[in-house]
């Protein structure tokens, strides 16, 4: 039988050092991308004395705002939206900005469109989102021209239109909205709507990071930290995470977390890893929750509450439909790492994550299935489980697979798959010389039972092999997911 870590003379074992062990990066490593997605732009202002109202009764104002006076109406708006002088209330403050932008406001139609477009206070509504945001944006509304990039970009109240979203995107990052440089760089850099530009790229995430957005401080950090059109500069990146997390921003709080943790291009502090990576999930950002549950799993002892606490934030997040959490949540009770091994939980999370596309929870329940592990042995359900995994790329999948095809269990013997696998194993760089020579043998096994006809077959479609996960993807790259 083939194994990653040597020959098992009788029992199934792909996973040849420990089911869970060898792909952990595809968890906590896993859990490093900060994945950028379109900024939204707030934009609307506290409370402030130059209107006029400061000193006047809560029902002075309104009576005013009532009577249709429009200060009074923006008053109100952001009373209710900051809570200031009033319980704070986003669906009084939405009513409040709708009096006003029916008179042509640009601040009010700005804010009623992001409440449109967000939900906030108001149920979600993308042709309203769509109408609002271009009144304000015709007014030079710097946050509505980042907001209206957003719905162009994602094709939300209106179709999809790249072009137009970077144009606008443009338009605020030049009218100096922190938000839309982020998104413009985003756009710049990745050459979607236009032509690709990192130099230019990198010049507005580091404007938006200095025009105070921590989630561009955040962005900036990666670029600087990966050298992504700069530099690369870690001990930069770490002093712009810092200011991120500072400013409350969860993902600058993660990757600031996960480096202090792991001394990455810093010295190593366990208590400040924990620490931040504590208010990113605090935060609600789910990766943070599962990084957070295998960290303290890893912590040396007085480090956090140790298990109870890890569970805890590992079943909240899986609880999110997390499937990395799911698979961790799985370790814990294959392992018995908080308590007696419970084998059929173990093979519940890792269905729960195989069934949500990831291939770790793929591999793991097709590893379980094929040996009995957590229910009775279904080798032929075992065996689609793995070729899923082995499709995405995960080598212990590839040789699993491969065995079961070349014994025939779970189904016919296919020499042709077989071929194909261990070929697959053989060609792969990551793999040490040891492992692809193992590979290399049986597939002159499997090889030397096919027709000249079906080896070249076999050939070809190894030529043409691509996994599909792209680089990254469940691997130890600075971000992941």
């Amino acid at each position: 039988m083939f194994s990653l870590s040597g020959f098992h003379p009788r029992t199934f074992r792909a996973f040849g050092r420990g089911l869970f062990g060898v792909l952990v990066l595809a968890g906590a490593l896993a859990a490093q991308t900060t994945v950028e997605v379109p900024l939204t732009a707030g934009g609307a202002l506290p409370p402030s004395g130059k209107d006029g109202w400061d000193g006047r009764s809560v029902r002075d104002i309104e009576k005013a705002g009532l009577e249709g006076d429009h200060s009074a109406q923006i008053r109100l708006a952001r009373m209710y939206r900051y809570g200031v002088g009033v319980r704070q209330d986003d669906r009084r403050a939405m009513a409040w900005y709708a009096r006003a932008a029916q008179s042509g406001d640009p601040e009010a139609a700005a804010a009623l469109g992001l409440a449109f477009q967000t939900g906030l206070g108001l149920p979600k509504d993308y042709a309203q989102a769509l109408k609002w945001e271009q009144a304000a944006a015709a007014k030079g509304r710097p946050e509505a021209e980042c907001n209206l990039g957003i719905l162009e970009e994602l094709g939300e109240g209106t179709a999809v239109d790249l072009g137009a979203a970077r144009r606008w995107f443009r338009k605020s990052a030049e009218d100096g909205c922190a938000e839309g440089m982020c998104n413009y760089a985003r756009l710049l850099e990745s050459g979607r709507g236009g032509p690709r530009d990192a130099a230019g790229a990198a010049r507005w995430f580091l404007k938006s990071a200095r025009a105070g957005s921590p989630a561009g401080e955040d962005a900036w950090a990666i670029r600087c930290a990966q050298g992504r059109g700069v530099p690369k500069d870690v001990p930069q990146a770490l002093r712009w995470w810092r200011k991120a997390a500072e400013a409350g921003e969860p993902k600058g709080a993660f990757n600031l977390g996960e480096r202090l943790y792991a001394g990455k291009g810093t010295r190593r502090n366990v208590a400040e890893g924990l620490r931040w990576m504590r208010k990113a999930a605090e935060g609600g950002l789910v990766r943070a929750q599962t990084a957070l549950g295998r960290m303290l799993l890893g912590a040396p002892k007085g480090a956090g509450n140790g298990c109870a606490e890890a569970v805890d934030w590992l079943t909240k997040a899986a609880g999110q439909d997390d499937p990395e959490a799911a698979c961790a949540l799985a370790e814990v009770e294959h392992e018995g790492r908080c308590g007696p091994k419970r084998l059929d939980e173990a093979l519940r999370w890792n269905r729960r994550a195989a069934e949500e596309g990831w291939p770790l929870g793929e591999f793991n329940l097709g590893y379980m299935l094929s040996q009995g592990e957590g229910a009775p042995a279904d080798l032929k359900e075992g065996r689609l489980w793995l070729e899923k995994a082995a499709r995405a790329g995960l080598a212990d999948a590839q040789g699993g697979l491969g065995d079961l095809l070349l014994e025939g269990k779970g189904g016919n013997v296919d020499g042709e798959g077989a071929y194909f696998w261990f070929s697959v194993l053989e060609r792969r760089s990551d793999l040490d010389a040891d492992t692809r020579a193992r590979a290399r043998a049986f597939a002159a096994r499997a090889k030397a039972a096919l027709s000249a006809q079906q080896r070249r077959k076999v050939e070809g479609e190894v030529a043409a092999f691509r996994p599909s996960l792209k680089d990254g993807e469940q691997a130890d790259s600075l971000d992941g997911r």
